[in-house]
């Protein structure tokens, strides 16, 4: 198959292991062999397919580690091998994947930190190296390098350290998904800068300090998830300036004094999780109103009787 193109083999029940022999063949632009019930190893003579653009092996069984030879498919655009059982660390070749524009590595049994190689990557869009829960250490700094980057999904790794202010720079992102790492520290005042953003996931880590005065710069924001973190202090007034704000999820954190009455200006607001808090008095009339006019339709606070924390005569459910 010296003079093949392109190889389409995807969603059949094809078994058994992906030949080194495939190498051989010297032409092809796409490789598709996506779910099929492939296993074994992925072979380093994948590396001699130089012409290679587009990979998707992704919902096999494949093992074994990901061969440094991935490095050498320099016009590779697309990498799907999420949905494996790929073990061991990523291989730092893969910093050498100069026209990669979306990597795919999630679900997996990947192991080790993320390499720094992975900021070279200058024409990447969407990156996901989420659910590898055995892939720890900080997030590299690096990674602020890549201006076309749209999509991070790094949530349910181990991830820990501090969350990067240079992330602030990556002025093409939209989607943030962080959640469910040890992340520690504060949110860097920087990413007020991120005024692309849409969805910013940080849930379940063990984050503190406030949220930022520099977030009412963040009005692309659509999707705020904070909760179970040891965030405090107050809510910030400025949360009223995140005009496109639709969910907004801070439960199970330390916030004190008064729910904010700016709350009730984000018309667009559908969803508000506050309770396991330490937040007093009266929900504000102003967001009761977005509720009245069929806006906001689930608000939760401590407002659980005989002795709610917050008298609230409109939430949807009290804890």
């Amino acid at each position: 198959l010296a003079d093949l193109e392109d190889l389409f083999l995807s969603s059949n029940k094809f078994t058994g292991s992906l030949p080194a022999e495939i190498g051989n063949c010297l032409n092809p632009f796409n490789l598709y062999l996506n779910d099929n019930n492939l296993q074994g190893s992925l072979p380093s003579q994948i590396g001699q397919l130089t012409k290679l653009r587009g990979a998707s092996l992704f919902n096999n069984y494949f093992q074994g580690k990901i061969p440094d030879e991935i490095g050498d498919l320099k016009d590779l655009i697309a990498l799907y091998l999420d949905t494996n059982q790929f073990t061991g660390q990523i291989p730092e070749s893969i910093g050498r994947l100069e026209s990669m524009v979306d990597l795919r590595l999630r679900r997996n049994s990947l192991s080790g930190t993320l390499p720094t190689e992975l900021g070279q990557l200058t024409q990447i869009q969407t990156l996901y190296i989420d659910t590898n829960p055995k892939i720890k250490g900080r997030i590299p700094t690096q990674l602020s390098n890549l201006p076309k980057l749209d999509e991070l999904h790094l949530y349910q790794n181990n991830l820990s350290g501090p969350l990067p202010p240079e992330f602030g720079l990556l002025s093409s992102l939209t989607y943030l998904y962080l959640d469910s790492n040890e992340l520690t520290g504060s949110i860097p005042d920087e990413w007020g800068e991120l005024r692309n953003l849409e969805q910013l996931f940080l849930a379940g880590n063990n984050l503190e300090g406030p949220i930022p005065d520099t977030f009412r710069a963040m009005t692309s924001l659509r999707y705020f998830r904070a909760s179970d973190n040891d965030l405090s202090g107050q809510l910030p007034t400025e949360l009223g300036k995140m005009e496109k704000l639709e969910y907004l999820y801070l439960e199970e954190n330390d916030f004190e004094s008064q729910i904010p009455t700016e709350l009730g200006e984000l018309t667009k607001l559908k969803l508000i999780h506050l309770h396991g808090n330490d937040l007093t008095g009266v929900m504000p009339e102003q967001i009761c109103r977005l509720m009245d006019d069929f806006v906001l339709s689930d608000l939760k606070a401590d407002c659980e009787e005989p002795d709610p924390d917050v008298t609230c005569r409109c939430c949807t459910s009290c804890e």
